[in-house]
């Protein structure tokens, strides 16, 4: 056998439920591949990593690719990546960032499938082979027989999928950028013959399209150069544009032909006005997350004039349903900078506010208490328990400790101490962290049990001890009634700027402090030999 590793890795893969989570699986068809799977083990590499290991022989030849599911004990999973085509036996290697030590790869099945698609609208998995078991990840995954409803809609669509006259499967694309100079919409006079090139926009960028043929009502059928013929659809004449040259030199139908070509903006009709600006005001790329479903009634788009700090939980509308968001910062144009709770750090990024919500009354909340600050949401929880020494010089981290965004940590991964740093300290006590040989993706929530930190740097940090000026200390105003826990950053005759653990400037009156802090600044002047 020829032994071919496909380099993706099951961080991601092997902990979260996929799209299949409670999807029906058919019974292969007469034109689907049929492979035979053995042998499933776990393997280390020469890094210390682990290796998810299959043989796989082609026992039918079919048509389409034949791709690589799952599921464990906590639910099914997607895995990014297909048997290779031509190839009709050898070994596939799928390469794991984990440590088989506590994860789901004790219980793992692994099956090929591959989907299809209904006239009607929707779709289904073949299953392509047996599956391969690890453990118990519960009960197999079988294949239902087709119904004749399925096996007619289905053949329909093949039908019109290869048939270049026939109205494909309608999909729209709204335009949420700026139109290209010297390009516009696809006016419907235009006669748009087999092969003419246009454009239509997807995840706020413009991708080729050819025109394939025209259906009564005025679509268009395309194809997308970057996708192929099983991307087939049929798309309004308002979400296609096409170059002023190449419109040109274009026959021109009758204008009553078909319905006037009306554009379709994310937030406007108008051509001339977009939406939204593509980028944040300094160069940032703004994602679009167009509105589509109704605003709840206990919450509402994000005001613009409402002071959006770290952490506050928020809302975007994503696959027709609304999604966990986190606030991580406010840009000088009013844009947000977010989380999306349910798929880590990997997915950050710029957002309108008129395409967010947030509940009423926390609107309210932080309205009438401008110092308001929720805990940082726990990335998804990884847990890596140390087997080996802690070096000299280094210790866990403390419970209690301040740990700044940026600290520089460690971890035990494959027996030995992998660089960590700091992303935020967590509401639940946890620290948001980023393996930095592996980047974002593999971001994670860790306990603080878990990690090290040099105890030069700790010291530097959080102070030597209560005494020192630059440790955390809880420092009284003169009345008793107030306290807060900061230290000492500046201080003059009559003022003292003190850094609170959220990093707030505090400058206040020595004489508004308590009478020990006043002999404790004091001290800490005359005691000092070198000032």
């Amino acid at each position: 056998m020829n032994p071919r590793q496909l380099l993706v890795s099951l961080s991601a893969l092997l902990f979260s439920i996929s799209a299949l989570a409670g999807a029906d699986y058919l019974q292969a068809n007469k034109t689907a591949p049929v492979y035979q799977l053995k042998n499933l083990r776990l393997e280390a590499d020469r890094f210390g990593g682990e290796l998810i290991i299959f043989d796989y022989q082609l026992v039918r030849k079919g048509t389409g690719l034949a791709r690589i599911g799952g599921k464990t004990d906590k639910g099914p999973i997607t895995i990014a990546a297909s048997i290779p085509s031509g190839q009709e036996t050898g070994t596939i290697q799928l390469q794991s960032f984990f440590p088989s030590r506590g994860n789901n790869t004790q219980h793992l099945e692994l099956y090929l499938y591959q989907s299809v698609s209904f006239i009607k609208g929707g779709s289904a998995h073949m299953l392509l082979s047996n599956s391969v078991r690890l453990g118990n990840p519960g009960p197999s995954v079988s294949g239902k027989a087709w119904t004749k409803q399925q096996e007619s809609d289905h053949a329909e669509y093949v039908r019109i999928m290869n048939d270049d006259s026939a109205h494909k499967p309608d999909k729209s694309y709204p335009v949420s950028v700026k139109l290209p100079d010297e390009h516009q919409f696809v006016p419907n006079t235009a006669h748009l013959t087999k092969g003419t090139k246009l454009f239509a926009c997807y995840q706020d960028g413009w991708y080729n399209l050819t025109a394939i043929s025209e259906n009564s009502d005025g679509t268009v059928n395309v194809r997308w150069t970057k996708y192929g013929p099983s991307s087939d659809c049929a798309i309004h004449r308002g979400e296609l544009i096409i170059a002023d040259e190449q419109l040109a030199s274009l026959e021109k139908h009758a204008a009553n032909k078909y319905p006037p070509t009306e554009p379709n903006i994310i937030g406007t009709k108008d051509p001339k006005m977009i939406a939204a600006p593509a980028t944040t005001s300094e160069g940032k790329p703004i994602k679009r997350y167009a509105v589509s479903i109704d605003v709840p009634d206990d919450s509402t788009l994000v005001p613009e004039d409402l002071l959006i700090k770290e952490g506050i939980p928020l809302q975007a509308c994503y696959a027709g349903k609304w999604n966990p968001i986190t606030a991580l910062s406010q840009n000088d144009d009013g844009t947000l900078y977010v989380r999306w709770n349910d798929y880590g750090s990997a997915f950050d990024c710029n957002m309108l506010r008129s395409e967010l919500i947030i509940k009423k009354e926390l609107v309210t909340k932080i309205k009438t208490d401008p110092d308001y600050k929720p805990g940082i949401p726990p990335l998804k929880r990884k847990s890596y328990p140390i087997s080996i020494v802690v070096p000299s010089g280094s210790e866990l981290v403390p419970k209690d400790a301040r740990i700044p965004k940026g600290t520089k940590l460690q971890a035990c991964w494959a027996g030995k101490w992998n660089p960590i740093t700091a992303l935020a300290e967590a509401g639940d006590g946890t620290l948001n962290i980023r393996w930095d040989d592996f980047g974002s993706g593999f971001d994670c929530s860790m306990l603080r049990s878990e990690l090290i930190i040099k105890t030069a740097d700790l010291k530097e940090i959080n102070g030597s001890s209560p005494q020192t000026p630059n440790a955390f200390r809880t420092w009284t105003d003169s009345t008793g009634k107030f306290t807060v826990k900061a230290k000492l950053k500046s201080k003059s005759a009559t003022e003292v700027v003190l850094l609170t653990e959220d990093d707030r400037e505090l400058t206040l009156p020595i004489t508004k402090l308590s009478v020990e802090d006043q002999q404790f600044l004091k001290a800490d002047e005359s005691d000092n030999p070198f000032k």
